[in-house]
């Protein structure tokens, strides 16, 4: 079920953007990017500024993975976002805006000596009339493949 789920999310992300701007307004940026960084530096706070998202409900996938790293041994270091893509979507006959973000996670083990990044892509469309974050997308950089990857 899991991956037909993610299938549908694919078919709908290549239909998603009917117009492309050149760069997104920072907030949006901002928003997932500040909540993304705490969840990973701070752990998942129970509440978050206004500003930023609620990852644990957005992103369950991303925030599971996140709660395994200390077991393996694995702690974050840092948080890097950017924009993979921007625009605006048709959503129930209304113009939304969306944004794809691709997020790396930079780690290290000291037990193990070694360093390594994760890679995550994450979606949402952006719904200010009615303040709401919806259709959330979540997959590692090598399982979206962003241009075959289906969402929203």
């Amino acid at each position: 079920m899991r991956d037909r789920k993610r299938k549908n999310q694919s078919q709908r992300k290549k239909q998603l953007f009917v117009k492309r701007t050149a760069q997104p307004q920072p907030p949006f940026l901002n928003m997932f990017s500040d909540g993304l960084k705490t969840t990973v530096l701070d752990g998942v706070a129970k509440t978050h500024p206004s500003s930023e998202v609620d990852v644990s409900a957005l992103f369950p996938e991303f925030v599971h993975w996140n709660q395994q790293l200390g077991q393996d041994a694995w702690k974050a270091t840092d948080v890097r976002s950017s924009v993979d893509n921007y625009g605006t979507v048709n959503w129930k006959s209304r113009n939304l805006e969306a944004i794809i973000i691709k997020t790396v996670v930079k780690m290290a083990s000291a037990e193990r000596g070694e360093y390594k990044d994760e890679c995550f892509v994450f979606g949402a469309v952006i719904d200010n009339e009615f303040n709401v974050v919806r259709d959330p997308y979540e997959a590692t950089c090598e399982k979206d493949a962003s241009s075959e990857c289906d969402w929203p």
